[in-house]
């Protein structure tokens, strides 16, 4: 036990220590440089991973890659790409023979937008480069264990506090300190509680996922609830902002929403500046942005994947890592930055499909429902190409004969799509609280086969 608890006390000090020395490699640097240091780093990895973790090996050698071949950074397109299927299928064989199984974890996340992928991590490591990584939220002025906040995620609550009207509990932990409230349960009804509590907690930022958030600002602007006294700004991730999430914030609670990007694999991060804009983090890890024949994309307004490979794992390293989330690119980064986008465009699944097969962004779907009355919820479905199906979650007020108005404006935006329209009780939430506008479950093969 004594080991143990030295050998976590030994990562988490290692995983500060690394990722402290990388942002000090990074800081203020020109683009050369960056890359120089980058170049290095991943040399390497990549030489750690042939020689010491059986799936790389095997798997380079299938595609007539060695680290031999690895001279410069352009020399990363000779790499194959991994995805989320290929972890799923090798997940026992990418960690290292030699690593010490007892110190790693096992993760499963996902769920929300396919199945879930399950992978290993040295949770004291990454908590130790979290605790460094931390300080780059500055940027919007939240100082995190700091400041008092209310996370509004997801939770189960116990049958005794909802029936006391009590939707949170007191937290500590990654996120900061505050009320950690239920996104579950916020509705018509229940939206007085939230607002006491919230008033009574008197944070200085709001910690929510983007639907979430959006959720209560509408319920607040219905009631013209007056702002959050000294609400400095709302904290958002895991989810798209859309720019009507934006306005919305702004117009009720006189905030903005700074939004970070990165994932639970822990090989991207990206932070907003001053316009919103992401930059990408040179230190945490390698990032590159790629069309779908996995060609750099450097054009400022195209769209891109975003493709990773994380830095300061030794654990099971995720190389050329295609995420499935999607850029609009931008140019002119920053010093200190290699890789800017204008915004995250989402993921893609977030993309509907025409009868043709064209992908059209789900971005600004919701404009024809922001003049409506009635409607408290909506979800898009698709499970086939040119089809969707738009459940609605309506209160007394919905005047039925909008329905129509609604069938034809999407179907209008969605371009050569069908929409048909259902009325639902409750468009229920994910397990861990989040919302999802659009839910796209397309079996791709029969586009192959629509092809052949």
């Amino acid at each position: 036990m004594v080991m143990q608890w030295i050998q976590r006390v030994t990562d988490n000090l290692a995983g500060a220590w690394q990722y402290f020395c990388a942002l000090r490699r990074v800081r203020g640097k020109t683009v050369a440089e960056i890359e120089a240091f980058q170049f290095e780093q991943l040399r390497m990895l990549i030489r750690f991973a042939w020689e010491e973790i059986p799936f790389y090996r095997k798997y380079w050698e299938a595609h007539g890659f060695d680290p031999s071949k690895f001279r410069q950074l352009g020399d990363m397109s000779l790499i194959p790409c991994i995805d989320k299927e290929i972890v799923r299928a090798n997940c026992e064989d990418m960690v290292p023979e030699s690593y010490d199984r007892k110190r790693l974890v096992k993760i499963t996340t996902g769920g929300t937008t396919g199945m879930p992928l399950t992978f290993y991590t040295n949770r004291a490591k990454t908590n130790g480069r979290e605790l460094v990584h931390v300080a780059r939220q500055f940027v919007c002025g939240y100082r995190r264990w700091l400041d008092n906040i209310v996370i509004l995620r997801g939770l189960r609550l116990d049958d005794k506090l909802l029936e006391r009207g009590a939707y949170g509990r007191r937290y500590l932990g990654s996120l900061g300190r505050g009320l950690l409230m239920s996104s579950f349960h916020l509705t018509e009804q229940t939206y007085p509680y939230y607002i006491a509590q919230i008033r009574r907690e008197a944070p200085k930022f709001i910690v929510a996922y983007p639907s979430s958030l959006t959720l209560l600002c509408s319920l607040m602007k219905k009631h013209r609830e007056a702002p959050f006294d000294g609400l400095r700004g709302a904290v958002c991730s895991s989810e798209t902002v859309y720019d009507r999430q934006r306005t919305l914030v702004r117009e009720v609670l006189g905030v903005e929403i700074y939004s970070f990007y990165g994932h639970s694999e822990k090989t991207v991060s990206a932070i907003p500046d001053a316009e919103h804009r992401m930059l990408f983090d040179p230190a945490y890890g390698y990032t590159e942005f790629l069309d779908e024949d996995l060609d750099t994309v450097t054009m400022a307004g195209a769209m891109a994947q975003i493709v990773t490979t994380g830095f300061q794992n030794d654990y099971m390293p995720f190389i050329r890592y295609k995420t499935s989330d999607y850029v609009q690119v931008d140019d002119d980064p920053p010093c200190g930055f290699t890789h800017v986008a204008h915004h995250i465009i989402g993921r893609a699944q977030d993309f509907v499909y025409d009868r043709l097969w064209n992908r059209r962004t789900f971005t600004c779907s919701d404009d024809i429902f922001w003049e409506m009355e009635g409607i408290s919820a909506y979800q898009y479905r698709q499970y086939e190409a040119g089809k969707l199906t738009l459940l609605l979650e309506t209160t007394p007020s919905f005047d039925p004969d909008l329905a129509e108005r609604i069938r034809s404006e999407s179907e209008k935006f969605f371009g050569d799509c069908e929409v048909e329209i259902k009325f639902v009780d409750k468009i229920e939430r994910t397990s861990a609280g989040k919302f999802r506008y659009f839910v796209q479950s397309i079996n791709h093969q029969d586009r192959r086969e629509d092809k052949s």
